[in-house]
């Protein structure tokens, strides 16, 4: 029987392992990532283990957020906002895919509107928030056309998305 200890333990000693193998591969790869506090990126995404972000774009991202997407109130809420949208889809598969962009798009608004972007905008700051999903069958990314470059664009990149997810109908393709 394990300790509550033993699952830390092993956590430390994997991390040890990973770090080992990452420095055999590419001996200079920690002391880039000291050398540069200035990503590019930063990628918001799920917290589903089956999605490693950087690998899917093809990118070594220095900044990464996974987020846990069981946020069941706010997904409520988006189902709730957009029923009319997500029962014209066919089948439970469409309507579970209509519910996922439409929440990307959500979310997309709502990292528009937090402090941190609205100053960076403020300054004059070169960002763009888009609005990507990830689709696990296929494994490509599919642009929702939600993209938004500063604050006075975020209203209309809202509602662009969900006009554009309403007409076409999911992003899924099988």
């Amino acid at each position: 029987m394990s300790t509550p200890h033993a699952q830390p333990a092993q956590s430390l000693a994997n991390n040890r392992e990973w770090a080992r193998r990452i420095s055999e591969r590419d001996p200079a790869f920690f002391q880039s990532l000291v050398a540069q506090q200035s990503p590019k990126y930063l990628w918001i995404g799920c917290s589903d283990s089956r999605v490693p972000a950087n690998e899917i774009v093809g990118l070594m991202l220095r900044a990464s957020l996974g987020l846990i997407d069981n946020w069941l109130r706010h997904v409520q809420n988006v189902r709730e906002r957009h029923e009319h949208l997500i029962s014209r889809a066919s089948g439970d598969d469409d309507r579970i895919d209509r519910l996922c962009e439409l929440n990307v798009i959500d979310q997309v608004r709502h990292v528009c509107n937090t402090t941190i972007v609205q100053d960076a905008w403020r300054r004059q700051q070169p960002l763009a928030i888009h609005g990507w999903i990830y689709d696990v069958h296929d494994g490509l990314l599919r642009d929702l056309a939600c993209l938004s470059s500063g604050s006075d664009e975020v209203a209309d990149a809202y509602s662009r998305a969900v006009e554009l997810t309403a007409a076409i109908g999911p992003a899924r393709s099988d």
